[in-house]
């Protein structure tokens, strides 16, 4: 996902942006919610679960061949030249400090300030937006990815299946 995203936000405009996380969302959870039915249907036809790991496999291959071979550099030359300067920069400072690694990993929760923006352009109604959001999707996956196992262990003890 953080690929993903992070592909996404060198290739689009700002504007366009937030549309593209969102066909990303929508192809992860149609993916969640497709991939077992399109599973159940292959192994009824080919008779082995073992079949579905297999294409599923394959697929992860040309996928990932996709990537390495196919996809090109989402940034032009000059801005990862600008990107590794800057970068460069952030590690001689850091090493100018000792204290400085200390005081980020002591400061984890630095990057929730991107919800909480400041300056020009924001507003209070916007800060409140983005934290709200930010907790819903937190609550909503948590409990999506909460529910996997429980749903086992559920049907399971229902249905007598045991191991």
């Amino acid at each position: 996902m953080a690929m993903t995203h992070s592909y996404g936000a060198d290739v689009t405009t700002p504007a366009k942006r937030g549309v593209a996380f969102g066909y990303f969302s929508g192809a992860l959870f149609g993916g969640i919610a497709l991939g077992p039915l399109l599973a159940a249907f292959i192994s009824k036809a080919t008779g082995s679960i073992l079949s579905v790991f297999w294409i599923a496999f394959f697929c992860h291959l040309i996928v990932l061949l996709y990537h390495l071979f196919v996809i090109p550099e989402s940034l032009s030359l000059k801005r990862q030249l600008a990107a590794r300067a800057r970068h460069e920069e952030e590690i001689a400072a850091a090493a100018a400090s000792p204290t400085s690694r200390a005081a980020k990993a002591a400061n984890f929760l630095a990057p929730l300030k991107i919800l909480y923006p400041t300056g020009p352009g924001t507003s209070r109604h916007l800060r409140m937006n983005l934290v709200l959001l930010a907790a819903i999707n937190t609550l909503l996956f948590g409990a999506s990815v909460g529910t996997g196992s429980v749903l086992i262990y559920y049907t399971n003890y229902q249905f007598n299946w045991g191991d």
